[in-house]
């Protein structure tokens, strides 16, 4: 069985084109939480054959063999949603989302931001994918120059204060990661002028 990886997604400088458009990207599937790879392949790449959703399809298309999404109805200013998917994020939905919905609303500043946990956590990071722009940054994890998470204090912490700790930490970066983005776009439209 594979690992899940949770991840955390808002979406940010959103329009009323952007916000039909995820609705009915992420409506549920009757008597369901949740969007599903296949449901999510037809629904993203007009697909209509079910047999063309295989695993290699999914891996080279979203970026994880299998996902599922989770939103509730979203406003202009409650733009979250969750994808649980096996063992990585998926970062070629995300970069195509963020550019899809940059092309609908015919604008260049809709950004998702957010963060993802593996449910080992290691690894856990934060990102930002904006119209052609991509970010991803492993915070936690086992690799040379990461935080190396710390089972013992987790197992021990009372509260969950440890991972309460490590999801501020995740949110920190998140957050210097968008500054960042915004500093990159004001750079190149600077050089335009």
């Amino acid at each position: 069985m594979a690992n899940h990886m949770e991840t955390y997604v808002e979406v940010r400088d959103l329009k009323k084109e952007g916000l039909e458009f995820l609705n009915n990207l992420f409506q549920p599937i009757e008597n369901t939480y949740g969007v599903d790879s296949l449901e999510l392949a037809q629904r993203f790449h007009n697909i209509e054959d079910s047999d063309l959703v295989t695993r290699e399809f999914m891996i080279n298309k979203f970026g994880a063999k299998w996902l599922t999404i989770y939103a509730d109805p979203m406003e202009l200013d409650h733009t979250h949603f969750t994808i649980t998917s096996a063992w990585s994020v998926p970062i070629q939905f995300l970069e195509d989302l963020a550019n899809r919905i940059n092309q609908i609303q015919n604008t260049k500043d809709a950004t998702l931001v957010g963060t993802y946990l593996d449910e080992s956590y290691d690894p856990c990071g934060a990102f930002v994918f904006g119209y052609d722009y991509d970010d991803i940054e492993d915070v936690y994890g086992s690799d040379d120059g990461l935080i190396e998470f710390d089972y013992e204090k987790f197992k021990d912490s009372e509260d969950s204060e440890y991972l309460e700790s490590v999801e501020e930490n995740l949110e920190q970066e998140k957050e210097s990661m968008y500054i960042s983005y915004c500093a990159y776009l004001r750079e190149i439209t600077e050089e335009k002028l």
